[in-house]
Protein backbone atom coordinates (compact mmCIF):
# COMPACT_ATOMS: atom_id res chain seq x y z
CA UNK A 1 0.00 0.00 0.00
CA UNK A 2 2.72 2.48 0.90
CA UNK A 3 4.49 1.87 -2.39
CA UNK A 4 1.38 2.95 -4.32
CA UNK A 5 1.16 6.15 -2.28
CA UNK A 6 4.70 7.03 -3.31
CA UNK A 7 4.83 5.69 -6.85
CA UNK A 8 1.63 7.22 -8.26
CA UNK A 9 2.47 10.88 -7.38
CA UNK A 10 6.03 10.30 -8.54
CA UNK A 11 4.80 9.05 -11.91
CA UNK A 12 2.43 12.01 -12.25
CA UNK A 13 5.24 14.50 -11.57
CA UNK A 14 7.52 12.66 -13.98
CA UNK A 15 4.92 12.70 -16.76
CA UNK A 16 4.28 16.44 -16.26
CA UNK A 17 8.01 17.16 -16.48
CA UNK A 18 8.41 15.10 -19.64
CA UNK A 19 5.38 16.67 -21.35
CA UNK A 20 6.43 20.19 -20.43
CA UNK A 21 9.91 19.52 -21.82
CA UNK A 22 8.39 18.23 -25.08
CA UNK A 23 6.08 21.25 -25.40
CA UNK A 24 9.02 23.58 -24.74
CA UNK A 25 11.04 21.93 -27.53
CA UNK A 26 8.12 22.20 -29.98
CA UNK A 27 7.60 25.87 -29.19
CA UNK A 28 11.32 26.51 -29.44
CA UNK A 29 11.53 24.86 -32.85
CA UNK A 30 8.50 26.76 -34.17
CA UNK A 31 9.56 30.16 -32.88
CA UNK A 32 13.29 30.11 -33.28
CA UNK A 33 15.13 33.14 -31.81
CA UNK A 34 16.49 34.15 -35.22
CA UNK A 35 12.99 34.04 -36.71
CA UNK A 36 11.76 36.41 -34.00
CA UNK A 37 14.41 38.98 -34.92
CA UNK A 38 13.46 38.74 -38.60
CA UNK A 39 9.78 39.09 -37.71
CA UNK A 40 10.49 42.19 -35.60
CA UNK A 41 12.42 43.79 -38.46
CA UNK A 42 9.56 43.01 -40.82
CA UNK A 43 6.98 44.63 -38.56
CA UNK A 44 9.12 47.78 -38.21
CA UNK A 45 8.49 48.48 -41.87
CA UNK A 46 5.00 49.88 -41.47
CA UNK A 47 4.92 51.65 -44.82
CA UNK A 48 5.00 48.39 -46.76
CA UNK A 49 1.79 46.46 -47.15
CA UNK A 50 3.47 43.08 -47.59
CA UNK A 51 5.75 41.69 -45.02
CA UNK A 52 8.48 39.33 -45.99
CA UNK A 53 9.70 36.85 -43.51
CA UNK A 54 13.07 35.45 -44.31
CA UNK A 55 13.99 32.21 -42.72
CA UNK A 56 17.54 31.41 -42.02
CA UNK A 57 18.23 28.59 -44.45
CA UNK A 58 20.16 26.09 -42.43
CA UNK A 59 20.90 22.73 -43.89
CA UNK A 60 18.42 20.36 -42.30
CA UNK A 61 18.84 16.69 -41.74
CA UNK A 62 16.92 14.65 -44.28
CA UNK A 63 15.11 11.55 -43.19
CA UNK A 64 14.84 8.75 -45.67
CA UNK A 65 12.73 5.66 -45.12
CA UNK A 66 14.65 2.49 -45.77
CA UNK A 67 12.47 -0.51 -46.34
CA UNK A 68 15.17 -3.09 -45.70
CA UNK A 69 14.15 -3.31 -42.04
CA UNK A 70 11.56 -5.78 -40.77
CA UNK A 71 7.97 -4.76 -40.25
CA UNK A 72 7.51 -4.17 -36.50
CA UNK A 73 3.83 -5.17 -36.65
CA UNK A 74 4.22 -8.38 -38.61
CA UNK A 75 5.41 -10.48 -35.69
CA UNK A 76 2.59 -9.24 -33.48
CA UNK A 77 -0.09 -10.03 -36.02
CA UNK A 78 1.19 -13.45 -36.99
CA UNK A 79 2.50 -14.99 -33.83
CA UNK A 80 3.50 -18.58 -34.18
CA UNK A 81 3.16 -20.74 -31.13
CA UNK A 82 6.14 -22.81 -30.25
CA UNK A 83 5.37 -26.47 -30.30
CA UNK A 84 5.47 -27.79 -26.81
CA UNK A 85 6.55 -31.35 -26.30
CA UNK A 86 3.86 -33.85 -25.49
CA UNK A 87 3.30 -34.13 -21.71
CA UNK A 88 4.06 -37.84 -21.80
CA UNK A 89 7.43 -37.11 -23.39
CA UNK A 90 8.34 -34.97 -20.39
CA UNK A 91 7.60 -37.71 -17.89
CA UNK A 92 10.78 -39.07 -16.45
CA UNK A 93 10.40 -42.15 -14.38
CA UNK A 94 12.30 -41.79 -11.18
CA UNK A 95 12.80 -45.04 -9.36
CA UNK A 96 10.97 -45.01 -6.06
CA UNK A 97 12.96 -46.49 -3.21
CA UNK A 98 11.23 -49.49 -1.68
CA UNK A 99 9.25 -48.88 1.49
CA UNK A 100 10.72 -50.77 4.41
CA UNK A 101 8.82 -51.57 7.52
CA UNK A 102 10.45 -50.40 10.79
CA UNK A 103 11.95 -53.27 12.76
CA UNK A 104 8.99 -54.42 14.78
CA UNK A 105 8.76 -57.84 16.47
CA UNK A 106 5.47 -59.61 17.05
CA UNK A 107 6.35 -61.24 20.40
CA UNK A 108 3.00 -62.35 21.78
CA UNK A 109 -0.77 -62.34 21.71
CA UNK A 110 -3.34 -61.69 24.45
CA UNK A 111 -6.86 -63.00 23.86
CA UNK A 112 -10.02 -62.13 25.70
CA UNK A 113 -13.74 -61.89 24.98
CA UNK A 114 -13.39 -58.39 23.41
CA UNK A 115 -10.72 -59.47 20.88
CA UNK A 116 -7.00 -59.91 20.42
CA UNK A 117 -4.22 -57.67 21.70
CA UNK A 118 -0.80 -58.04 20.10
CA UNK A 119 2.44 -57.59 22.00
CA UNK A 120 4.91 -55.74 19.74
CA UNK A 121 8.49 -54.69 20.45
CA UNK A 122 9.68 -51.54 18.61
CA UNK A 123 13.28 -50.77 17.45
CA UNK A 124 14.06 -49.03 20.77
CA UNK A 125 13.10 -52.14 22.75
CA UNK A 126 9.82 -50.78 24.12
CA UNK A 127 6.89 -53.16 24.44
CA UNK A 128 3.48 -52.07 23.08
CA UNK A 129 0.07 -53.68 23.54
CA UNK A 130 -1.89 -52.85 20.39
CA UNK A 131 -5.34 -53.51 19.02
CA UNK A 132 -6.69 -53.16 15.47
CA UNK A 133 -6.34 -49.55 14.10
CA UNK A 134 -3.62 -48.68 16.63
CA UNK A 135 -0.23 -47.48 15.38
CA UNK A 136 3.34 -48.15 16.46
CA UNK A 137 6.23 -46.17 14.87
CA UNK A 138 3.91 -45.06 12.05
CA UNK A 139 2.70 -48.63 11.33
CA UNK A 140 -1.09 -49.05 11.48
CA UNK A 141 -2.36 -52.44 12.63
CA UNK A 142 -5.18 -53.67 10.34
CA UNK A 143 -5.79 -57.26 11.54
CA UNK A 144 -4.54 -59.49 14.36
CA UNK A 145 -4.66 -63.32 14.28
CA UNK A 146 -2.91 -65.97 16.38
CA UNK A 147 0.16 -66.25 14.13
CA UNK A 148 0.30 -63.02 12.03
CA UNK A 149 -0.44 -59.32 12.18
CA UNK A 150 -1.54 -57.49 9.03
CA UNK A 151 -0.37 -53.89 9.02
CA UNK A 152 -0.06 -50.88 6.72
CA UNK A 153 2.95 -48.56 6.47
CA UNK A 154 3.12 -45.61 4.02
CA UNK A 155 0.30 -47.07 1.93
CA UNK A 156 1.83 -50.57 1.60
CA UNK A 157 0.55 -53.75 3.27
CA UNK A 158 2.92 -55.83 5.39
CA UNK A 159 2.70 -58.99 7.49
CA UNK A 160 4.38 -59.55 10.86
CA UNK A 161 4.75 -63.18 11.95
CA UNK A 162 4.85 -64.37 15.56
CA UNK A 163 8.42 -64.99 16.74
CA UNK A 164 9.07 -67.49 19.46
Amino acid sequence: MTNKKVVIPLLLVLSVVIWSHNIYRVIKSVFNAEDEIIMEQAFEKESETEYELKRNDKPREKFVYQSDFRDPFKDWLHLKKKKEPHPEALKIEIPVPPVRLPRLRFTGLLQDSSGNLAVIEDPRGQIHFVDVNDSVSGVIITNITEQIINCKYKGKDFILELRK
